[in-house]
């Protein structure tokens, strides 16, 4: 075969690879770029290869649902003597019917309330008592007071919606009071809800991780969930053993227990 011819061959062979360089390339670039834009494709495919904490975390609600977590504050006293915030996820809250429904997540118990919506809440002190309201007509703002523990419920006068023989600072949202960078007490302050700090794989698979810690002792860490979007509000049961979670995404639920903590 003469120079030419092999030339010609060389060529034709180096066109036919490029061509298919191309097109796998294109082909890699239409396969990437739903991930590469699409935050929560990146998460869900981190969850499934268990690269990120939460793949296993129930789920009780997706975005643009009608369920709110209830989660009023408590105040408290460390050990230590130190004033802190505890976080008790009481009820959630359903807005689809005809009333509000309440479901308390201690007990499992429901009640109605005698609203049809609310755009507000709000609790004691102690978290015992938690003020729901609709304020949709300022001259006529709905009232509804919650006992916590009994599910009992009490209307209030709209000429006086605040309640004035319990203390608390009924005038502020109880979501204005949620946790923050690692202050998440559990109301038997048997652990603290954290959330871990940006970094790079953060960015890459999901915009916050809460996590676990044992109160009194930080280096026992449970990594909880890694989730996208605003950093959500929190809270737990009673006795500290679940712990629920919402964004705009969403509302989650874990499980958390001593023997979990490696």
């Amino acid at each position: 075969m003469s120079g030419v011819s092999r030339g010609h061959l060389d060529r034709s062979t180096q066109r036919r690879f490029r061509r298919i360089f191309l097109i796998a390339a294109a082909v890699m670039v239409l396969v990437l770029t739903p991930f590469i834009l699409n935050g929560d494709l990146r998460l869900d495919l981190a969850h499934r290869a268990n690269l990120v904490p939460g793949g296993d975390i129930e789920q009780l609600a997706g975005a643009g649902n009608d369920l709110s977590l209830i989660v009023p504050p408590i105040r408290a006293t460390s050990e230590t003597g130190r004033d802190e915030r505890r976080f008790h996820a009481a009820f959630l809250a359903d807005s689809t019917g005809d009333r509000v429904a309440l479901r308390a997540l201690d007990s499992d118990r429901s009640v109605e309330l005698p609203l049809r919506e609310f755009d507000f809440f709000s609790a004691s002190d102690d978290g015992a008592h938690v003020l729901f309201q609709d304020t949709r007509d300022p001259e006529e703002i709905e009232s509804v007071l919650v006992n916590v523990e009994t599910l009992d419920i009490a209307a209030m006068p709209s000429s006086d919606p605040w309640p004035s023989n319990i203390p608390g600072d009924w005038e502020t949202g109880a979501w204005e009071v949620s946790p923050g960078s690692c202050d998440g007490v559990s109301p038997n302050a048997a652990f603290i809800a954290c959330f871990q700090n940006p970094e790079l794989a953060t960015y890459v698979a999901g915009d916050w991780e809460i996590q676990a810690l044992v109160y009194g002792d930080s280096d026992q860490v449970l990594p909880i969930y890694r989730g996208t979007g605003l950093r959500p509000w929190a809270g737990w049961t009673k006795d500290g053993s679940r712990l629920y979670f919402e964004n705009e995404e969403g509302i989650w639920v874990a499980p958390v227990s001593l023997d979990m903590f490696s």
